[in-house]
């Protein structure tokens, strides 16, 4: 992966990407409105360029000048990101210089979830360069991790995010349906086609609700946890202020004890061990939870 250390370094532009998206969807004049501008939301796929402010254009490439780009902080739309992020002002101007062609406001929450620049940088490419070589996902790519519903949403928490639901009991690392790759491709589509539904696009905010009822030691897949939670950091940052693991038993903390290493500070500090119904309602009414869970 290409790490980008200054404004003169430049992620390569993946020509194929763009030729599958090009290929695949009917860009119009229209095609630079967010969210989701090139189809409809019947559709069972989903496009994963839409950080990009030119869904044509996969990665940020140095060939667009960044002075075409406004990244003045006294504006007030970048003025009320540095204040929302608590972004170091000229950080932020630094790193809209040097990705002129991904939205403002993820550059912002790249910024403010992760402890450096350089950190923002490195995890910021990383997610570039996937969305770059996987451009679309069609429901017939992931339908079989998709059918475990082991990452599925339903409802709307206290505070206006979207509920997903992490399932522990149904990914045994002896009977995957699917490689792990594709595991990750269905809980992206998962989130993407959430966020196309909802209106709220890629940046809408979710609470994660780690569901461990019927989890054993047997029954866990300790590789895919770590790779959803990695994914979750590297796509989609600052958005998930509440990560809710539940039950919460001895089982649990030993759980919670395991995986804590492999999360970063910010999710650490956003999980919450719930022992039941009662706690979780201090999040999600129990009129939100999916059919079953308050069982």
């Amino acid at each position: 992966m290409s790490k980008l250390s200054t404004a003169s370094e430049t992620l390569p532009c993946d020509g194929l990407a763009a030729l599958k998206l090009q290929c695949s969807t009917t860009l119009t004049s229209d095609s630079a409105a967010y969210p989701y501008p090139n189809f409809a939301p019947s559709e069972d796929r989903v496009h994963l360029f839409n950080i990009f402010k030119d869904p044509t254009f996969p990665s940020a490439s140095g060939k667009t000048e960044a002075a075409a780009i406004p990244v003045n902080v006294d504006s007030f739309e970048s003025a009320s990101l540095v204040e929302k992020y608590t972004l170091n002002a000229q950080n932020f101007t630094d790193m809209l210089t040097s990705y002129p062609n991904v939205k403002e406001e993820v550059v912002a929450r790249y910024l403010g979830f992760f402890p450096s620049k350089k950190k923002a940088c490195e995890q910021l490419d990383k997610a570039i360069l996937y969305r770059s070589t996987t451009s679309v996902i069609n429901f017939s790519d992931v339908e079989a991790p998709m059918q475990t519903d082991f990452f599925q949403y339903h409802g709307t928490a206290k505070d206006n995010a979207c509920v997903a639901y992490f399932a522990l009991d149904n990914h045994d690392k002896n009977n995957r349906v699917a490689s792990i790759e594709t595991y990750i491709k269905a809980m992206i589509y998962a989130i993407e086609k959430e966020a196309q539904r909802s209106g709220k696009n890629e940046l809408m905010k979710t609470c994660l609700l780690i569901d461990r009822r019927k989890a054993t030691s047997k029954n866990q897949d300790l590789e895919l946890i770590k790779e959803v939670l990695d994914v979750l950091v590297c796509l989609y940052p600052n958005s998930m202020p509440s990560v809710l693991v539940c039950p919460c038993n001895l089982a649990t903390r030993v759980f919670f004890g395991i995986v804590k290493p492999f999360l970063d500070k910010k999710t650490a500090e956003a999980a919450k061990l719930v022992k039941g119904m009662k706690e979780i309602e201090e999040y999600v009414d129990k009129s939100e939870l999916k059919e079953g869970f308050e069982s």
